[in-house]
C-alpha cells in the first residue's frame, strides 16, 4: 500500500539526485512492500507533494545491526540520523528505488501527515 511521507527538503533533493537511497524511519508502514510508492510531502517552506519513489525493500532492524549495515550510505547525514535515532531499539530502512520528480508538484487536498499516511496514488 502506498504512503505519504513528509520529509524536509534537504532529504527530498539528495533523493532526487540520487545521494541517498535509504529513508529511515523509527516506525513501520506494516503495509508497505516492495514495489509500492512512497509519495514525498516535501514540510515547510515548500508544503507541495514534489514525487515518488518505489520500495525496492523494506527493512525493521535491531539499531546495531542498522548502524552496521548502513553506517557507509548515510555518510553525508550522520549526525542528523543519530539525533532521530537517539535511544531507539530498531530503525526502519526503506530503500529507494525508481524515483520519480513531478514536473508539477502537487497541492495536498488533505492534511499533511506528522510522519507518515496510507493513501492512493496522487
Amino acid at each position: 500500500m502506498n504512503i505519504l511521507l513528509s520529509i524536509h527538503t534537504v532529504y527530498a533533493d539528495a533523493i532526487y539526485d540520487g545521494k541517498k537511497l535509504v529513508e529511515v524511519r523509527k516506525t513501520l508502514p506494516t503495509k508497505l512492500a516492495v514495489g509500492d510508492k512512497v509519495y514525498l510531502y516535501e514540510t515547510s517552506p515548500k508544503k507541495l507533494v514534489t514525487g515518488y519513489f518505489t520500495v525496492n525493500k523494506v527493512e525493521k532492524l535491531d539499531i546495531k545491526v542498522f548502524w552496521k549495515q548502513y553506517d557507509a550510505m548515510l555518510q553525508n547525514m550522520m549526525t542528523d540520523y543519530i539525533s532521530y535515532l537517539l535511544g531507539c531499539r530498531e530503525a526502519i530502512a526503506i530503500s529507494v528505488d525508481a524515483v520519480v520528480k513531478f514536473p508539477e508538484p502537487k497541492l495536498l487536498t488533505i492534511r499533511p501527515p506528522q510522519s507518515w499516511c496510507y493513501t492512493e496514488n496522487l
